[in-house]
């Protein structure tokens, strides 16, 4: 069966390659204080994660731009 790389050194079969690609992703930035004080207070204030919140503004953000 072939196989397709990933960044990583694991390989996944061809047949998981879309199956891996659509896995929500993980990433880190760096926010300025005030910036982290209002995600921190909205996200309190709608019940959702800083995480959450700051994926849905972002998605928010870019599909926008389309």
């Amino acid at each position: 069966m072939a196989s397709t790389e990933l960044s990583e050194g694991s390989q996944l079969p061809d047949s998981d390659v879309n199956q891996e690609w659509k896995r929500p992703k993980r990433i880190t930035i760096t926010v300025n204080h005030s910036l982290y004080t209002q995600l921190v207070e909205r996200s309190s204030r709608e019940g959702r994660s800083i995480s959450n919140l700051a994926s849905y503004l972002l998605q928010r953000d870019l599909e926008g731009l389309s």
